[in-house]
């Protein structure tokens, strides 16, 4: 399964080289699948910052899921921006029986995001989690393979 992985991640990233990039400019609307299953929003700071907004759900516990997180963006020796970035997020029970109704953590992400033309993308990316409420000593990992249509361009 590894091996798998590993090699996807290999032709994603060579994949990438031969396409244009867009980088730096709108807003991206999208869905993400994995952890979590949400609505995304990726608005432009900068050319190389951006944010990372995803609403939706945790398909492992069917929670509610929320994050914030502020990307950074750079090129490497291939032309599709890799990056990186931090943030926070949120994890509600609707459950009102159960004592731990919230969730919450700091993210650090990692991601690639391929361009084609000027309007859409695909982004696999990867965030390591520190769990500060309830607190635990055990990170989790998250991952997410997604579609961006970028509403505008600056």
């Amino acid at each position: 399964m590894k091996k798998k992985i590993i090699l996807i991640l290999i032709a994603f990233i060579f994949f990438s080289a031969n396409l244009s990039v867009r980088a730096g400019g709108g807003t991206g609307v999208g869905l993400s699948f994995g952890v979590p299953t949400a609505l995304n929003f990726k608005p432009w700071l900068t050319p190389k910052m951006a944010m990372n907004v995803n609403f939706g759900i945790n398909p492992i516990n069917i929670w509610t899921y929320m994050n914030l997180d502020v990307l950074y963006h750079f090129n490497t020796f291939y032309r599709a921006p890799l990056y990186t970035g931090a943030g926070i997020k949120f994890e509600i029970n609707g459950n009102s029986k159960r004592n731990d109704n919230i969730n919450s953590g700091l993210r650090f992400i990692g991601g690639d995001e391929i361009f084609f033309g000027s309007s859409f993308s695909i982004y696999l990316e990867g965030a390591y989690i520190f769990q500060f409420w309830p607190f635990t000593l055990n990170p989790k990992w998250n991952a997410v393979l997604g579609i961006r249509y970028y509403l505008s361009k600056s």
